[in-house]
């Protein structure tokens, strides 16, 4: 397997507060960059109307990967064509791969992952998104059929990571159900349902909540709508 391959970006090695700035992302339109720093945050470098985006070492570079012994202190360069991105190797020590070769200079495409030291950099351009006919009504959720009670409890199970926080945790029984003025045994009730649906009921009792809130997500519902 090579570095690129063994590259996490697959959407089960991430937390639903890093899928949701993952959609928010994409919902934005336009190319952006996707890697995880020193400590194994995900980060998210938005290109947005830059022409020029230089990658290394050194603090003074657009995106720098100060963590990453094995990358140049000048090691990339990409570069804006009308609506497509090249990227150039600088004659850096290690080189740039791309689809385990290793390149000098060529054009990038959408889900493209740069191996650049021992860093991975998934390069991202999402389709523009089609507007609605309709003004959109409440939050969007999965092609589920949950009852409207089913949906406000998965709704109030993943609000905290509706804030900045990666390491959010699902929201407790009891905060539900003050959140809602429901009793906890209806809560429950309504969770064991939901555990169901989302094929996670066979899972240990504390990774159910985790996993029933990030199969929501990934299912495409927004739980920060409003």
């Amino acid at each position: 397997m090579t570095r690129e391959e063994g590259a996490a970006f697959g959407p089960h090695t991430r937390t639903p507060a890093e899928l949701i700035a993952l959609e928010k992302a994409k919902r934005r339109g336009g190319a952006f960059l996707l890697l995880r720093d020193g400590d194994g945050a995900q980060l998210i470098f938005t290109l947005g109307d830059r022409d020029r985006v230089r990658i290394g070492r050194g603090e003074a570079r657009d995106l720098p990967l100060h963590w990453d012994d094995e990358v140049s202190s000048v090691h990339v360069e990409l570069t804006r064509i009308d609506e497509e991105w090249l990227i150039e190797d600088l004659s850096s020590k290690n080189g740039t791969f791309v689809k385990g070769i290793k390149l000098k200079k060529q054009r990038l495409a959408d889900g493209d992952v740069l191996v650049v030291g021992v860093t991975s950099i998934q390069f991202n351009t999402p389709a523009p998104r089609v507007p609605p006919t309709k003004p959109s009504t409440g939050p969007v959720f999965p092609t589920k059929q949950l009852t409207p009670a089913q949906e406000r409890v998965l709704r109030s199970l993943c609000r905290p990571y509706c804030s900045d926080r990666e390491h959010a945790l699902p929201a407790t029984n009891q905060e539900i159900a003050d959140a809602l003025t429901m009793s906890p045994d209806g809560v429950k009730r309504h969770l064991r349902a939901l555990f169901g649906l989302y094929g996670v009921a066979h899972l240990p009792q504390n990774h159910k909540r985790l996993k029933l809130a990030q199969a929501a997500i990934e299912a495409g519902w927004d739980p920060c709508a409003s």
